[in-house]
């Protein structure tokens, strides 16, 4: 199966997927420099917001990625 061949459930689950990571990256960025600025108090909402996008992804991965039901992560078998 190509990319473009793709179920859109699996189109959606990445895109979900995408979102929580980028949501990860950003709040982890932010926590720091709040932390270097000093303000403990935003940088630890920050944080929260962080654990709340990890626990977004672990229920992606148990839903549907863990499963296997989502794409082949297999490496590519030799000829």
């Amino acid at each position: 199966m190509t990319p473009h061949e793709r179920p859109a459930r699996e189109d959606e689950w990445m895109h979900e997927l995408r979102n929580a990571v980028n949501a990860i990256s950003m709040s982890v960025a932010l926590s720091r420099r709040l932390m270097e600025e000093g303000d403990t108090a935003r940088a630890l909402e920050s944080l929260s917001r962080t654990e709340l996008a990890l626990q977004r992804v672990s229920t992606l991965m148990r839903r549907d990625g863990a499963a296997g039901r989502i794409g082949d992560v297999s490496p590519p078998q030799g000829d």
